[in-house]
């Protein structure tokens, strides 16, 4: 922190010590999300070059910042984590969760009478009216008109009608269209 030469004063600090011993990530949470985050709760955290390390909170700051109104919590990392000081980092923190009956968003249609997941039943699509929940990574939540394990068509719902013909894939389908698309590609 000074050059060689230079004069110092008493209580100017000369260098710095760094170690792997006691890091903690820091990140900064809104007041209503963190009014649900807890010590414990989950954290990922990633770095830009992809490195990935899950930990849990450590500790909450008891303040909002005054500029901001933003709240601070802390993950301890252990000295195995590769993260540096002073290194920037993704923290991605489980608020809450819970079980839910999901499709894949592909398989819910917008129709006059509102969401429609189409359930195959013996060879036709059926058009079932569902009340839909959170949206998160390509899945939908059914709140209410879908039983848990009923069968029901992703591939091309958008084009379908209520009583519409339709044969269903099998796995050995599935794996020989893979085979076909792969061969396609290296030939």
């Amino acid at each position: 922190l000074v050059s060689e030469g230079e004069y110092v004063s008493v209580g100017k600090a000369l260098f710095r010590l760094v170690g792997q011993q006691g890091l903690r990530a820091r990140f900064a949470l809104s007041e209503r999300e963190g009014s649900v985050l807890r010590v414990g709760s989950p954290v990922t955290l990633t770095t830009e070059t992809g490195d990935r390390f899950t930990a849990a909170v450590s500790e909450i700051r008891p303040a909002l910042d005054s500029q901001n109104r933003m709240l601070e919590a802390l993950v301890a990392l252990p000295p195995q984590a590769k993260f540096r000081v002073g290194q920037s980092v993704e923290a991605s923190v489980v608020l809450s969760s819970k079980q839910a009956l999901a499709v894949p968003s592909i398989a819910v249609v917008a129709r006059q009478q509102g969401s429609v997941v189409f359930v195959a039943d013996k060879g036709q699509a059926r058009a079932t009216v569902v009340k839909t929940g959170v949206e998160d990574q390509g899945w939908v939540e059914i709140v209410d008109g879908l039983a848990a394990g009923t069968p029901v068509v992703s591939d091309g719902a958008g084009f379908l009608s209520d009583g519409a013909k339709i044969k269903a894939k099998t796995e050995k389908q599935d794996s020989k269209a893979s085979k076909n698309s792969l061969e396609g590609r290296q030939s």
